[in-house]
């Protein structure tokens, strides 16, 4: 469970990162904020995987009926 609210945080975290950087272009601020906006951008796709791995899938109709058999 923490490992979702990490993640979680980071997003939000890292998505207003990336919201600040699109409206008013932090890499133009110097070479500091433009590794700091590229380490966000990493940790936004990585935490997306994140999420995106550990989704619950549903188990298909023809995957139930093999295992019956």
């Amino acid at each position: 469970m923490a490992m979702y609210l990490i993640a979680l945080v980071t997003l939000v975290i890292t998505g207003l990162v990336a919201i600040l950087h699109i409206v008013f272009d932090l890499k133009a601020l110097g070479e500091g904020i433009a590794l700091f906006v590229k380490i966000s951008d990493l940790l936004l796709i990585l935490s997306l995987l994140f999420f995106v791995h550990k989704m619950p899938t549903k188990p298909r109709e023809d995957r139930k009926l093999e295992s019956r058999d």
